[in-house]
């Protein structure tokens, strides 16, 4: 499908719900139409180095798969796979005689006010809160298929250091935002370097699973129980990882919003239901891990500071966001040189 069909799709209001205004959501890989009760996903016909949506097979492919894994914890979310259908011009998800010329997975609209990014920002988040959602992605970490498979440490440097890239970027930010792209460089060359049997350690002891793989506040919603969804499916080596990395994206992303005491909250109670870390090797792994997060997510936000179309107001947001990344990168690093100051409790 392209923009102009999926407009048609939205005027032409063929829905299985009833709605008076659909509403569009984007994302640079997928459109995303909203009715009163669901929400109906259909892939960009695109290709990047990490992903293929670009003809119709992989698309009803990558469809069947996104459903399938997302069923592993979210129940009632992901409802079922529906056919786009075309005729005489007329694009619908009824069929209406023509050929199918799209995917699309129907879903259950989510109550953005619990979407747990939103609900950081409130201050809604609360311990019970935190409890639940750890029980529950330890549970799933503990029942995902292990994957024997030696994780790639050369990949993992690489993405590390694609950082590089936005130096001069960060410069425009401060000059202690570009030191510290500088210092997480190095210190994450010389991890890697050192660590290699520890991690080699943990794919042998069966930490490294079928994970979720992008698992960040936004996709996680606070109901009882707590929804998981949109995990990675275009990519089997993004999700295929050791669970701390899984763990680490989560608490990162607490942190950043200011949720210390949430993420050692949450991590307690994870290792309690699932005890992955046991050596003070998985405790420097699991810190690892969040630098490689907090550097990622700083990458990708001063790409985005770079976009002509921001406001002045946007750009400052997104230098203090920044801000933000480069001291929590400097605070793992420290921890990094002390990890039995980190509050978990290893037997």
């Amino acid at each position: 499908m392209n923009q102009a069909q999926i407009y048609q799709l939205i005027a032409g209001n063929t829905f299985p719900d009833t709605t008076r205004n659909p509403e569009l959501m984007e994302t640079h890989i997928s459109w995303v139409i909203l009715t009163d009760h669901y929400a109906f996903k259909i892939k960009k016909p695109v290709k990047y180095s990490f992903l293929d949506f670009s003809t119709l097979k992989n698309r009803a492919y990558f469809t069947r798969r996104e459903l399938l894994l997302n069923s592993r914890f979210s129940e009632g979310v992901y409802l079922k796979r529906l056919p786009v259908w075309e005729y005489k011009g007329k694009v619908s998800l009824e069929e209406n005689g023509g050929e199918i010329i799209d995917w699309a997975i129907m879903m259950r609209r989510m109550n953005k006010e619990k979407q747990m990014n939103n609900m950081l920002k409130e201050g809604q988040v609360t311990p019970k809160h935190i409890e639940e959602l750890a029980e529950r992605l330890a549970d799933f970490h503990r029942n995902a298929k292990i994957i024997f498979l030696p994780q790639s440490l050369y990949n993992l440097k690489q993405n590390f250091n694609d950082i590089l890239t936005t130096r001069e970027l960060a410069e425009v930010v401060s000059p202690e935002v570009a030191q510290t792209i500088d210092r997480a460089v190095y210190v994450s060359n010389r991890f890697l370097l050192g660590h290699q049997q520890d991690f080699r350690k943990r794919v042998e002891r069966g930490f490294v699973r079928d994970c979720h793989g992008d698992l960040h506040t936004g996709n996680i919603f606070l109901e009882s129980p707590p929804v998981i969804f949109d995990c990675i499916e275009f990519n089997d080596e993004w999700r295929h990882a050791d669970v701390l990395d899984d763990l680490a994206f989560l608490c990162m992303d607490i942190e950043a919003a200011g949720g210390e005491d949430l993420s050692e909250i949450f991590l307690q109670k994870y290792l309690q239901r699932f005890p992955c870390i046991t050596t003070p090797s998985d405790v420097a792994i699991l810190t690892y891990y969040k630098l490689y997060r907090a550097n990622v997510r700083m990458k990708v936000t001063l790409l985005e500071m770079a976009k002509n179309t921001l406001s002045a107001q946007e750009i400052e947001t997104h230098k203090n966001r920044i801000k933000k990344y480069s001291e929590l990168i400097n605070h793992y690093i420290t921890q990094l040189a002390t990890p039995s100051v980190i509050g978990v409790t290893v037997s």
